[in-house]
């Protein structure tokens, strides 16, 4: 939606026309007259908009036109003329840091601003937003300015991220321009120097030789380099030329395992596992502490005990009812159903992306969701329930009481003047509604009155001592985490109270009491209760997993805030009921991960993510790496990009990408695209000495990380292992001619080419497409049930080199290598960190 205003000059100018002349004034450094500049830029609806920042800056250095397209105005002859800054044009007026003359000009636009009392969006309204957008003044009546903010980004915000989606094919179309021209002035130049040393007759190196040497381990930047410059290979051979069909086939890899989709239930004499991963609200999108947090873990941890042969479930979805949900309906002007399918999806396609292998992703706000939420209240009262009655605000103007999110007013703690009656932005205290101070009704505005109102609540004491018991076996044989072990001890230690179940909402699943017909029940009563009713919507069969405690083990992954409701909550509920449930074995948490120097802020446009994670074209497995390596287990973590680039630069690249690459390579160019043709007796004792300590390494290290659910270290021995597969060939010199001429070198590489691809499955449950990748480059291109359980497989022979061995066929054919990851440049990570840096 295009929003048109009338201009202070009298020129009539739309959202979507000043955001163009404010995103090209902050590339150039220079001030724009908004009421010239259009002109000189001739700026029409149409226009698309400029969105990266290191191209921009490139033409405004160039002040050149190379890429012809009269629609894009900001490389168009136009922004020529706006570079040598024509005084017509311009107002000379280099940009500054907002300082604190800037800070006075925003609070008084602020004061000034009538938008937000239901005129029209200014001009004024749009420059300020787009300005905090960039700086954090301190202004004097911040409930005003996050209303203020909120307001104008609802309008302003949908369009930016329409300007950058429009632009993206034109951006790649120039970078793929750039890039052809550089390939061609470097090959060139190769060519030229090639030719000096032809005519000098160099003996030296041999130019005659037919031998293609294993290159050395190379440096990230030479293996990029490798990537993107045609080069003359040794010998007579020209190199093969990669198609873009073929990489287009490449980099879409992905593990499909065989048995997707297909209902799993417990089996004798298995080790049957069931995860779960906390259910994410549906009002809002994941960032990617909230990724790390539940679902990555978890997804992590159910591709190894698929790998490991264990019989495993790993269900999830979102959870929808509640006050949240009513208010952001409303918010948006939406059903509550109409949020709640519209979240859906977008969390659904956010997990797509991160390669999140569920087997079944569900839905709170379902029948069966309702009827096995009404089925546990009815075993569970009324031995363990009680009643009470307690004040609560009522609206007589809506004729209906207010659930916390339904009232703000001024906080009692900090007078921050937009709090709301759960909680204060301002000073983060928890609320009660009856607390504020000049409170209002959400939806009408009026002051609501406090009436007393009935609610059921569960009798936490009653079911303590049981629970006691229950956490201090459970939390010994689950090994649980230390800070789950503490805040559930910390609960405990208070000693439990009577928690208030029920809420004067529609939006959730009804009481199933004449008396309490009008209530709900509290979302944190019925969301994980979700778990079994997600899994029902799966499985028809679904008690085989939920009330089985003797043969299944039940694993729940969540951040450390929702640890009291898996621990003390949700087990009492299902113990007050009676019935042989099965209840938590192991829980994994995390602490927070924050971003750069402060918080993920979706309103403040802070951070990464999930939904524009996809923006920044970085493949999702380095996203995956870096999380899991950061996992914060036991402490906060900190999302920078400094440190995400390291760990693709100075870890994924030498260690694993050169591994895959240099090895692959050599046997694709010198062994006719097959895999040598090895038998066992040719193996020396170092060969078998490295087996050995590899598979052992795995079993004893890899395997006792991932049995315990510290992923962070399995991660780190995974990569230990792939280190470990390099040294041995680095150690034993399988390119060297006296080992090509014995032999040795088919031995050395069929070795190595067994570890890799053994390789490719310790990192499977951390980075899927990257072992999807390994795996079609070495010639498997259809996954069996054997590949599913690999590590079963190997774990069932008693000779390691047997085990090893058998991976690999001698003589199988490979496919064209290459490169798996490449090198992230400096001007790309400070691109990205100014974009997601939101305002400061």
């Amino acid at each position: 939606m295009i929003f048109a205003f009338k201009k202070l000059s009298g020129k009539t100018l739309s959202v979507l026309s000043i955001l163009k002349i404010l995103h090209l004034e902050n590339n150039i450094q220079v001030k724009l007259d908004f009421s010239k500049c259009c002109d000189t830029l001739q700026i029409n609806e149409n226009d698309s908009v400029y969105g990266n920042y290191s191209i921009i800056n490139y033409l405004s250095k160039v002040k050149r036109n190379p890429y012809q397209n009269e629609r894009l105005w900001w490389v168009a002859h136009q922004l020529k003329e706006v570079i040598q800054i024509k005084k017509n044009d311009v107002v000379v007026e280099k940009k500054k840091q907002v300082k604190t003359d800037n800070i006075k000009t925003l609070n008084k636009i602020l004061e000034q601003s009538k938008y937000l009392e239901g005129e029209e969006l200014s001009e004024t309204d749009i420059i300020a937003y787009i300005k905090l957008k960039r700086v954090k003044p301190e202004v004097k009546t911040q409930g005003k300015l996050l209303k203020w903010q909120n307001t104008v980004g609802a309008v302003v915000d949908p369009i930016l991220t329409s300007m950058e989606n429009e632009f993206k094919p034109q951006i790649t179309a120039f970078e793929e321009e750039k890039k052809k021209k550089e390939e061609e002035i470097k090959r060139r130049i190769e060519q030229h120097q090639n030719s000096k040393k032809d005519s000098k007759g160099d003996s030296k190196k041999g130019n005659q030789k037919q031998e293609q040497e294993l290159p050395k381990q190379q440096k990230p930047q030479q293996q990029q380099q490798q990537q993107q410059q045609p080069q003359k290979e040794k010998g007579t051979k020209q190199k093969e030329e990669i198609s873009q069909d073929y990489l287009k086939q490449f980099g879409a890899q992905k593990i499909v395992r065989t048995n997707l989709g297909q209902q799993i239930l417990p089996q004798k004499g298995k080790r049957n596992v069931l995860i779960t991963s906390a259910l994410p609200y549906v009002n809002n999108v994941p960032h990617l502490g909230n990724i790390i947090g539940c679902v990555l873990s978890a997804d992590t941890f159910a591709r190894y005990s698929r790998l490991r042969g264990y019989n495993t479930l790993y269900v999830c979805g979102t959870d929808e009812y509640g006050t949240a949900t009513e208010v952001k309906a409303i918010q948006e002007n939406m059903t509550p159903q109409q949020i709640c399918t519209k979240y859906f999806e977008i969390h659904k396609n956010v997990y797509d992306w991160f390669d999140i292998d569920f087997d079944y992703f569900g839905r709170t706000s379902t029948p069966v969701h309702t009827e096995i939420t009404q089925e546990i209240f009815n075993h569970l009262h009324p031995k363990y329930t009680t009643q009470k009655t307690t004040p609560q605000t009522f609206c007589s103007h809506c004729k209906m009481y207010l659930a916390d999110r339904y009232v703000s007013g001024t906080c009692p703690h900090c007078q921050y003047d937009d709090a709301r009656g759960d909680q204060c932005d301002s000073c983060g205290k928890l609320l009660d509604p009856v607390e504020l101070i000049n409170s209002k009704c959400y939806i009408c505005k009026n002051k609501p009155e406090i009436k007393d109102t009935k609610h059921i609540y569960i009798n936490l004491p009653e079911i303590q001592e049981r629970l006691e018991k229950w956490i201090h076996s459970t939390s010994k044989s689950g090994q649980w985490s230390q800070n789950s072990y503490n805040v559930s001890k910390a609960w405990l230690k208070l000693g439990l109270k009577e928690r208030c179940i029920t809420r004067d909402l529609k939006w959730g699943v009804q009481v199933p009491l004449e008396e309490y017909k009008d209530k709900v029940f509290y979302v944190w009563f019925d969301a994980p209760i979700g778990y079994l009713s997600i899994t029902a919507n799966f499985i028809k069969d679904w008690k085989q997993w939920w009330m089985n405690p003797e043969n299944v083990e039940l694993f729940q992954f969540m951040g450390k805030d929702n640890v009291p409701f898996h621990t003390v909550i949700f087990p009492s509920t299902l113990m007050g009921t009676g019935l042989d449930y099965t209840l938590l074995k192991t829980i994994s948490t995390t602490e927070y991960l924050n971003y750069e120097d402060g918080k993920f802020s979706k309103s403040r446009g802070t951070g990464v993510f999930g939904d524009n994670a996809q923006n920044t074209e970085i493949p999702n497995e380095i996203f995956r790496y870096y999380l899991l390596a950061n996992r914060p287990e036991k402490s906060d973590t900190v999302f920078t990009w400094n440190d995400f680039a390291n760990k693709n630069n100075n870890e994924l690249l030498p260690n694993l990408g050169n591994l895959v690459n240099r090895a692959l390579n050599f046997i694709y160019k010198n062994y006719n695209k097959q895999i040598p043709q090895v038998e066992l007796n040719q193996l020396t004792p170092k060969d078998e000495e490295f087996i050995n300590l590899f598979l052992n390494k795995f079993k004893t290290e890899y395997l006792e990380a991932f049995e315990k659910v510290e992923i962070k270290d399995a991660l780190r021995k995974a990569m230990e292992l792939s280190s470990l597969v390099n040294k041995y060939i680095q150690d034993e010199k399988a390119w060297e001619k006296e080992q090509k001429e014995s032999k040795r070198s088919d031995v050395i590489l069929f070795v190595a080419v067994n570890a890799i691809r053994f390789v490719s499955a310790l990192i499977e449950p951390f980075m899927p497409s990257v072992s999807a990748k390994i795996n079609f480059t070495l010639g498997f291109n259809q996954r069996t049930e054997k590949d599913d359980k690999l590590f079963e497989h190997v774990l069932s022979y008693d000779n390691n080199v047997s085990a090893l061995l058998n991976l690999v066929k001698p003589g199988q054919p490979i496919n064209q290598p290459v490169p798996i990851f490449r090198e992230f440049k400096p001007e790309e990570v400070e691109n990205w960190r100014q974009q997601y840096k939101g305002q400061q």
